[in-house]
Formats: structure tokens, sequence, C-alpha cells
């Protein structure tokens, strides 16, 4: 998930489906004053549960999008990025290559640069 926050928008999609993941990766500019301020950042103990598919210790990355290079996260089944767009300076610098039969949706709001 790219721009988790502190308790993501992923998780409680996790849950609700009662979905297993393999690596679960949140990724947000502030992700370490988070765990390290916010008394109830979901990642703090390094350790995420995510309902029925048990625990997993998420890997944490803390960057803007714009800073790291998606590729090398390796394949992913499923990208959430929920507010955060309008937040990117320079969404065009950022690659990414679908697996094969994938759905990509991509909603951004357009503001005009002042």
């Amino acid at each position: 998930e790219i721009g988790s926050g502190p308790w993501t928008q992923s998780l409680p999609m996790l849950r609700a489906r009662g979905f297993s993941v393999d690596r679960y990766v949140l990724l947000d500019p502030s992700a370490l004053l988070y765990a390290a301020k916010v008394p109830s950042t979901v990642y703090r103990s390094g350790e995420v549960d995510i309902g029925k598919g048990g625990k997993v210790r998420p890997v944490v990355i803390s960057a803007g999008a714009e800073g790291v290079d998606l590729l090398q996260l390796g394949s992913v089944d499923v990208l959430v990025c929920i507010n955060v767009l309008e937040h990117v300076m320079n969404v065009s610098c950022q690659r990414t290559e679908p697996k094969p039969n994938c759905l990509q949706l991509l909603a951004a709001a357009c503001l005009p640069q002042r």
C-alpha cells in the first residue's frame, strides 16, 4: 500500500474478506514517525493481525513513492493507493509493470498548479 498512514486503508479490506497475504508492504513518508509517536499505529509492534488470514510481519518503507523504484518491490497482486496521488509531485516518474491478466485502476484528482 502506498501512502498507508498509521492505520492503512488495505487492512480493513483484508479483514473484511478474510484474505491472507504472502507479503504486506506498507510505504509512507512518515511510517517511522507514526510507529514511534502514534500508539495506535497498526504496524508499530512489527506484526499486523489481518484477521482470518493470520498475522504477518509487514515490510514498512518510510519513503515517498517518488523516491522508491516500485519494480524493486517485485511482483504484486494488488497495489492500494487511496488519497495519495494528489500529494505526489511527479507521478510520471513511477514505473509499474503489471502481471499478465491484471486489472489496473487509476483515479486522481487533477488540481491546477499554483
